[in-house]
């Protein structure tokens, strides 16, 4: 684990200088200013209320942010397995094994930081309109239902407020979204060890676009085999009185897609060669 972590590591230390990562982290910021969090901030300033920082569970309850975000991680994950010039110096000093886990681990630990800068970034462009507070304060309660928000050409999910507070919204829609971007970014890792890179990416974008599809469908089966959805908390259902996939569904589905992903880019990648690859 100590090589495998050290992998990891190096992965992430390259990403000071990857253009590609600050391309993201700036991508990722236009989206939530543009489509959730500007409208929200100039609510606030409307109505001269200062606004609690919990935006974060409803940036994924709208399904069109919640695909920009799945198109956030594949372009963080296009280039996996992550070899780079060093590669190979290092699979020789940790070995096929360890490196190999590094770059899970890696998968799961850039995963984690994605959405951390994402619920991060969401509070910090509210300011200087931000306040603290345990509940969800009166804009974003407002904002979610009543129609108010149409003042400024948003709509925040109402049943994120009615079913949970920011307590309990907040840990569980960044476990939702965490388990889809690492299953995204291991699609990404399988696909790239069979077929040339990119292809991955390809479909990795594929199964994304399925979440609309799913969502504008007449019925709600497409929904189980649409893991975009599973990251929505408007369309997990939590007390089964709805006809969504429940939380044991979601949780199931992708950490044993996870696992598998896992195991066919191992028996795929035991006696594949190890090479330097340029940057995408």
């Amino acid at each position: 684990m100590g090589k495998a972590t050290a992998v990891c590591l190096d992965n992430l230390r390259r990403w000071a200088t990857n253009p590609r990562i600050f391309l993201i982290a700036l991508l990722t910021l236009l989206m939530e200013e543009q489509m959730m969090v500007g409208g929200i901030r100039a609510f606030s300033t409307l109505v001269d209320i200062a606004v609690t920082p919990w935006v974060y569970p409803f940036l994924t309850g709208d399904w069109y942010i919640a695909l920009m975000e799945l198109f956030g991680a594949i372009l963080l994950f296009c280039d996996a397995p992550f070899m780079n010039q060093g590669t190979p110096y290092l699979f020789i000093r940790s070995g096929r094994a360890p490196w190999f886990m590094g770059q899970v681990l890696y998968i799961f630990s850039a995963s984690a930081i994605y959405q951390l800068f994402i619920a991060a970034g969401a509070a910090l462009l509210l300011l200087p309109r931000l306040m603290w507070s345990e509940d969800w304060g009166k804009v974003l309660g407002t904002l979610a239902q009543t129609e108010q928000g149409l003042t400024v050409g948003i709509r925040l999910a109402d049943t994120v407020v009615r079913n949970f507070s920011p307590a309990q919204a907040m840990p569980l829609s960044f476990l939702l979204c965490w388990m889809v971007t690492v299953l995204f970014g291991m699609v990404i890792f399988a696909v790239n060890l069979v077929l040339p890179r990119l292809w991955g990416a390809v479909c990795a974008a594929i199964l994304a676009l399925v979440m609309p599809f799913s969502i504008n469908a007449s019925g709600r089966l497409l929904q189980y085999f649409s893991p975009g959805s599973w990251m929505c908390l408007p369309l997990v259902d939590f007390r089964g009185t709805s006809p969504y996939p429940s939380l044991r569904y979601v949780l199931t589905a992708g950490w044993t897609l996870i696992g598998v992903l896992t195991a066919l880019s191992y028996w795929r990648y035991r006696k594949q060669p190890v090479d330097a690859l340029p940057d995408l």
